[in-house]
């Protein structure tokens, strides 16, 4: 694969991919939390609840934390129309002890749920997404290692498709406007959105790339890869032994049933791209699979071609 964290069908995880070090949250079905019950804590945004018992701050554990948690935790601290992702993390606060859900607890309240645990765990760590503070945007590199020395563009405005179902994943697209314009040169060149009549082939040659893992719950990759993969008709890949159905109207599905050729985790919202009459067109945007490169189990793209009017009425009333 080219190589983003375990990717699972889009009933089981809402960002993109489900990570393995970690656990992406956004379920809809969340518990409620007491008021100021919890909080970010420092520059990784560790998940921290307030112990009326200690009457203390202590981070929470990764271990049986899902979706309905996280967004729960979310909600309570105010943000409710945002995406979110979260991951396990080594806790750096200082903390003596953690809190630790008991998943035979019979109260849906989170908060009863947890208890203090005095040995180590990897604490959580959580962020809205649609934030654009927490996002640069770096243009004509091929390392990632690259973005710590290059200079990178400040996003000014992250604007999420209003429609996006994060248990069906339609609509998983997004778009930012940067601060500033990039600079086109030799290494930094536009790519085209596609226009209607395209005429694509059934099984159109296109390119993904990304910094994604190369292999299945494998690290990301310094460097970026690219792989040419051909499109996957919708009938086919939405049949019984392949995605059964789950292949929306704004999805299309690249790669080959063999396996051994996919994006992975780490590539979410990467390009797939096709060279038409000499153009460069975007077709599709990372967005998920089952596993990586597994037969019978080609990656799912959002498809831009559906997108288009929607994009252009966003450039327009964000000009």
């Amino acid at each position: 694969g080219t190589g983003d964290p375990v990717r699972s069908p889009p009933s089981l995880c809402v960002e993109g991919w489900e990570g393995s070090g970690g656990v992406r949250t956004a379920s809809r079905n969340s518990q409620s939390l007491s008021p100021t019950a919890v909080r970010l804590y420092g520059p990784n945004f560790i998940l921290q609840v307030y112990s009326a018992q200690r009457k203390s701050w202590h981070p929470v554990c990764q271990d049986d934390w899902n979706d309905s948690y996280g967004r729960a935790a979310c909600q309570d601290m105010g943000y409710r129309n945002s995406f979110y992702s979260s991951q396990g993390i080594v806790d750096d606060s200082g903390a003596t002890s953690f809190m630790k859900l008991n998943i035979s607890a019979g109260s849906l309240n989170l908060h009863k749920k947890l208890y203090h645990r005095y040995s180590w765990c990897s604490a959580l760590s959580s962020r809205p997404l649609n934030n654009p503070q927490y996002w640069t945007a770096f243009a004509g590199i091929l390392r990632q290692s690259f973005m710590f020395y290059g200079h990178g563009y400040r996003v000014g405005k992250v604007i999420s498709h209003p429609n996006y179902d994060s248990k069906t994943k339609s609509n998983d697209i997004a778009l930012m406007k940067l601060q500033t314009p990039l600079t086109f040169n030799d290494k930094v060149k536009p790519v085209c959105l596609p226009n209607p009549g395209m005429m694509l082939e059934p099984d159109q040659s296109c390119w993904i790339s990304g910094w994604g893992a190369t292999y299945e719950n494998g690290k990301t990759s310094d460097e970026l890869n690219a792989v040419m993969v051909p499109l996957i008709e919708p009938g086919r890949c939405n049949s019984k032994y392949i995605y059964n159905n789950l292949v929306t109207p704004t999805m299309i599905c690249a790669g080959y049933l063999r396996g051994s050729i996919d994006s992975c985790q780490g590539d979410s919202g990467g390009p797939l791209v096709t060279l038409k009459s000499r153009i460069w067109w975007l077709i599709g945007d990372t967005s998920w699979g089952s596993g990586c490169a597994k037969p019978n189990r080609p990656g799912v793209y959002g498809n831009v071609t559906v997108f288009t009017d929607w994009i252009y009425r966003q450039m327009r009333a964000n000009s």
